[in-house]
């Protein structure tokens, strides 16, 4: 295996390690919804007093089964926040990964097509602003992107992924490989474009274009 091998290998793992998190998240989520449900259901929230006005139990609230909800909750709600922060970090390594994968990959002419294998498109360009970035990449209306520096169908995590390396290159470039019909050709050619993400051109946002999950 080479080296640039070893960091596609990497960065790859990197963001698998990331997806993996942001499902525990979402598994969280939804079990601290569904316990929240549970207590509510008891009358009670988490700071409910369990003693009446004279300082007793209340006898209208099952108790020991609110408090074992109220501290399945507490549970959650801190490996919740573990959770958080490790998706932070993780997404941070495999930006950095990728970072690695786009420094020791050769430069190669922008918008030249190229040979590589058909790949599975996951978004798709729906406009592109006048003198924006991605005009000035060459990204075009009903463009279908197929990779997105390193993000592609497979790691894009409902283009939660795009957004991070869009937020993380800002000012640097992004290598992309775009699905596009050709007028001379019923098939579609792939594209490679260069990206630079970027604020202050005039618009909304670092591209200046409206992407759609496809």
């Amino acid at each position: 295996m080479t080296d640039h091998q070893q960091l596609q290998t990497d960065a790859a793992t990197r963001m698998q390690q990331a997806q993996a998190l942001l499902l525990k998240k979402d598994t969280l989520e939804a079990e601290i919804r569904e316990q929240d449900a549970l207590l509510a259901s008891h009358g009670v929230a988490m700071n409910t007093p369990m003693v009446d006005a004279e300082g007793f139990p209340r006898a209208d609230v099952d108790i020991p089964t609110v408090v074992q909800i109220r501290g399945r909750i507490t549970q959650l709600r801190n490996d919740l926040k573990v959770c958080v922060k490790d998706i932070e970090e993780a997404l941070h390594a495999a930006h950095a990964a990728a970072r690695a994968v786009s420094e020791a990959a050769t430069d190669t002419a922008a918008s030249a097509p190229v040979s590589v294998e058909p790949e599975e498109p996951f978004v798709r360009v729906n406009a592109v602003e006048k003198n924006s970035p991605a005009e000035v990449a060459g990204l075009r209306p009903d463009d279908l992107i197929v990779r997105f520096g390193h993000v592609h169908a497979g790691n894009h995590c409902q283009l939660a992924a795009l957004s991070e390396l869009v937020r993380a290159k800002e000012g640097q470039s992004i290598a992309l490989v775009v699905k596009r019909d050709s007028a001379a050709d019923k098939n579609a050619e792939l594209v490679r474009l260069t990206l630079r993400p970027r604020s202050g051109w005039g618009g909304r946002g670092l591209l200046g274009c409206y992407l759609v999950p496809v």
